[in-house]
């Protein structure tokens, strides 16, 4: 969303708030927990709820969404002084099972699309949902592997032209993979 003006900003998030989504924090600016200071990366997610406080009157968030680069501290201290920073701040971490990449299409059809270059743009377009459908079926297999039973999963997806052209063929794909045993929303 950096991209974006304040109000445009502001719209959108009003928008996925009036959708019925929830909003979670993600740290300001994206920093890696592996390479800043955890008093540096504390000051990013408390600057997030001012921030949303200002924007859209947002009080308080219930998720903190997993850290930025799913890296949530290079040492278990690290990792528990985060768990225990968000602890006291009244966050329940929501966690990514279905690790993706799909920034790496994103950027890509971003720069086709701005090249004006159709053909790569469709190439990545037919590309997407075969890849996506992957993800899913290795992270599926991962759970039974290691669980011994299928668990319901955590889609990681980025908010970008890519994913906004494709939500629907993505979300039939969901639709598709649904067994009679697990819904999907």
């Amino acid at each position: 969303m950096g991209n974006l003006g304040p109000e445009q900003r502001r719209d959108l998030l009003k928008m996925w708030l009036d959708a019925g989504a929830e909003l979670g924090n993600h740290t300001w600016s994206h920093p890696d927990l592996n390479q800043v200071s955890l008093e540096e990366y504390e000051k990013q997610i408390l600057a997030t709820d001012e921030d949303l406080h200002h924007t859209i009157g947002q009080l308080k968030l219930r998720y903190f969404r997993a850290p930025p680069y799913l890296h949530d501290g290079a040492t278990a201290e690290v990792k528990k002084q985060l768990q225990s920073f968000l602890k006291h701040h009244g966050y329940e971490e929501a966690p990514v099972t279905l690790d993706n990449n799909d920034w790496t299409f994103a950027a890509a059809y971003s720069r086709a699309v701005k090249e004006n270059d159709a053909v790569l743009a469709k190439s990545i377009e037919d590309a997407y949902i075969p890849y996506m459908e992957s993800i899913v079926v290795f992270f599926e297999k991962r759970s039974v592997e290691v669980l011994g039973r299928e668990c319901p999963q955590v889609l990681l997806i980025h908010a970008r032209r890519l994913n906004a052209k494709m939500m629907s063929p993505l979300l039939q794909m969901f639709r598709g993979a649904v067994r009679p045993n697990r819904t999907v929303a």
